[in-house]
């Protein structure tokens, strides 16, 4: 299932995983874990955020994915389905 994920970093713990260079290692670890479609990162309510699309084959890689941003950088996660035109359209379809 396609995923929408918005991870926002705590600012100190970012700050001290930039220093050590944790924050690299934990944004990588998670690109090569899920390989999305798109990940981008911006400024979000003056916190660091990284937004990612990717698929999910099971919620049960929700806690893995997860676990390293709150650990290393105190992190704030919202993980929700997300569908693009071609899945909308099937469901419009289906009422």
């Amino acid at each position: 299932m396609r995923m929408f994920m918005r991870v926002m970093f705590d600012v100190e713990a970012s700050n001290r995983a930039i220093k050590d260079g944790t924050i690299a290692k934990i944004v990588e670890g998670f690109a090569k874990a899920v390989k999305p479609e798109g990940m981008w990162f911006v400024a979000q309510d003056g916190k660091r955020c990284m937004v990612a699309v990717f698929d999910l084959p099971s919620t049960n890689k929700i806690p893995p994915l997860a676990e390293p941003f709150f650990a290393g950088l105190g992190a704030h996660i919202e993980v929700t389905p997300a569908m693009d035109i071609s899945d909308l359209q099937a469901g419009l379809a289906a009422l």
